[in-house]
């Protein structure tokens, strides 16, 4: 799930941006919304918890287990979207070492390896970011 990308439209409403999709929001607002964007799931753009379970499968070759939580996170994660991702950034790398944790890494209690989670994450931010706007290119859709 992927939020939609909005920006003001000339009456001062929020409207997506995504070809597909250019929903308004119909109240008056100083923040965008937060809403599922069904032209971006069309498109098959991955969001901040699709690229960070990625990267994880990749890098430690395990992904969610039945009961982990990691299934709602990594939802949650796409629904904050990329900017929403950096504002719970402690969140989300207290997610990840405590799951780390849980699962018998021994590396979750080593020095820096809150730091190295943090990168982690960050990695993942910037490939959803990079898979946004390289989808607004494609679409011709921009803010």
């Amino acid at each position: 799930m992927i939020n939609c990308n909005f920006h003001l439209n000339v009456d001062g409403f929020w409207q997506c941006n995504r070809e597909g999709c250019q929903w308004i929001y119909p109240i008056k607002s100083d923040k965008p919304p937060r809403r599922n964007c069904p032209a971006a799931e069309k498109l098959g753009i991955k969001g901040s918890g699709d690229h960070l379970h990625d990267l994880i499968k990749q890098i430690v070759g395990e992904g969610p287990m039945a009961g982990c939580g990691c299934r709602n996170r990594i939802m949650q994660m796409n629904l904050w979207g990329v900017v929403g991702c950096r504002e719970h950034m402690e969140v989300i790398v207290d997610w990840l070492l405590s799951e780390a944790t849980k699962r018998g890494w021994k590396s979750a209690r080593w020095f820096g390896a809150r730091a190295a989670v943090k990168v982690l994450v960050r990695w993942a931010i910037r490939r959803a970011e990079r898979a946004e706007i390289g989808s607004i290119a494609e679409t011709g859709s921009h803010p």
